[in-house]
Parts: C-alpha cells; sequence; structure tokens
C-alpha cells in the first residue's frame, strides 16, 4: 500500500512539474532545434530528465520519511541508506548532462566524467563479480563494470531522438527488474525501479505530444541509462 502511494506521488510530481520546465527551458534557450538529420520539425524544450529527477528523488524522500514511523525490521529491509551511491552518481550524471544541455561540453570532458563515477560505483560495492578474486580477477571486473555502466548511459541518450522511445523503453526494462528484484528480496532497488516507472511514466505524455512536446535531453536519458546500468 504505501509502495503504491508513492508510485502515484512520484507520477504526480513528475507529470505537474514537467510544464514549469518547459517553459523553464524556453525561457533560457535551452531547446533543440530541428535540421540535418533530427526527425522532429518543431523547436522543442529540452530538461524534461529534470522533471523524472525530481519524480524518482521525491518519491524515494517520501518513501523514506514514511517508513520512519514503521517497524524495524521494515526500515532493515529497505535499507534506503544502501542505495545512496547510485543516486548520488545518477545525480552527477544529470549535472553534466545538464552542463552540455545548457552550455555545451566536450565529448571527451563528458566520457572522462563518466568513467570517473563509474569508477565511483566500483569503489561503493556496485560492480560486476563473477572473476576470481585476484588482482586480475578484480581488474577485469573493474573494467567491465566501467565499460557496461558507461556504455549504456550513453545507450540511452542516442534513444532520445524518437518520441517515447528511452522513457518507454526504459519503464518496460524496470518493470521486469522490479519484479525480478523483489522476488531476490533486493528491495532497495526494487524500490528504485518502482518509483522511477512511475517517473518514466509521469513524462512520457509530454513526449509524445504534438503541441507541448518537451526532450529528456542529455541530461535525462544519460540519468536514465547510468541508473538501468547500475540496477543491472
Amino acid at each position: 500500500m504505501i509502495t503504491l502511494l508513492v508510485w502515484c506521488m512520484a507520477f504526480l510530481i513528475t507529470y505537474s512539474t514537467i510544464p514549469v520546465i518547459r517553459r523553464i527551458a524556453f525561457h533560457f534557450d535551452v531547446i533543440d532545434i530541428p535540421g540535418g538529420r533530427k526527425i522532429h520539425k518543431q523547436v522543442t524544450p529540452l530538461l524534461g530528465g529534470v522533471g523524472v529527477f525530481l519524480g524518482l528523488m521525491m518519491g524515494i524522500l517520501i518513501f523514506a520519511s514514511i517508513i520512519k514511523v514503521q517497524a524495524a525490521d521494515v526500515r532493515s529491509a529497505l535499507n534506503i541508506s544502501g542505495i545512496a551511491p547510485i543516486l548520488v552518481g545518477a545525480t552527477m550524471i544529470l549535472v553534466i548532462g545538464l552542463v552540455e544541455d545548457i552550455w555545451g561540453v566536450s565529448a571527451q570532458a563528458r566520457f572522462t566524467c563518466q568513467v570517473l563515477i563509474s569508477m565511483g560505483m566500483v569503489l561503493n560495492g556496485i560492480k560486476i563479480d563473477f572473476l576470481p578474486p585476484t588482482v586480475w580477477g578484480n581488474l577485469g571486473e573493474t573494467l567491465l563494470t566501467a565499460i557496461w555502466i558507461v556504455g549504456l548511459t550513453n545507450a540511452y541518450n542516442y534513444l532520445d531522438g524518437l518520441d517515447g522511445l528511452a522513457s518507454g523503453s526504459a519503464a518496460i526494462n524496470l518493470f521486469f527488474f522490479a519484479v525480478i528484484l523483489y522476488a531476490m528480496g533486493q528491495y532497495s532497488l526494487g524500490l528504485i525501479a518502482v518509483i522511477l516507472i512511475a517517473a518514466c511514466l509521469g513524462f512520457l505524455p509530454y513526449n509524445l505530444h504534438k503541441k507541448n512536446k518537451i526532450f529528456l535531453g542529455e541530461a535525462g536519458s544519460t540519468f536514465l541509462g547510468f541508473i538501468l546500468a547500475c540496477i543491472g
């Protein structure tokens, strides 16, 4: 019941903030202009990912506030603090994307930052783990983790070109992630997946709307890709 309530809150937060974010994007000229290989025909604001970010973060904060009054075993099972590294890393990825959307930044600089953030995930225990616990095994796992996180983060950036593709596919992937995670007892990661589904669905109508359209922008698409990579 609590999860359903928070899911609805996350959806409403994203859905209600997108129109405001859209106006802000137009005001500061954070827009995508048609031309070249781009398929959209009208000037479209970016920054939709900020609404998705707010939906996820506010949903988690609301959930954390509610379970403070719940039994201790519920709090320990969910372990909200355990997902903090992913949320911090995702926020950093979002900020880098915002810098690109607003001012522009070189691909080399973005790539370097993404690699450093992925290393931070490894240091916090979020990594592929299947090789022998040797020096070479640890190096191999670290390399594969960096390739996975950086690769998927950027792959989702390319999905933002078609209406509804990035947020829609993310919602579908997150649904199946949530089913698997809850079945395996990884409730903290499952919580991220469930709330982020709501945030994606709150954004989706605006991404499909012909007149009031908005894009995720690099900030939002890389944010989704990063979280999906870390959950995986």
